[in-house]
């Protein structure tokens, strides 16, 4: 967990919550975007060279 900067994996109603989101008509305006749900990993992890 120490990768994660959370601290922790999601819980279901958080996933559910971006995916209720998306599916609503406040995402309207959104186009080609990446929405992560990640906890942060994917912006914190550095692969070394």
């Amino acid at each position: 967990m120490v990768h994660i900067p959370l601290g922790r994996f999601a819980e279901p109603d958080e996933i559910a919550g971006a995916v209720a989101f998306l599916a609503s008509d406040d995402s309207a305006f959104i186009t080609a975007s990446q929405f992560l749900v990640d906890g942060g990993i994917s912006g914190a992890y550095v692969t070394p060279l």
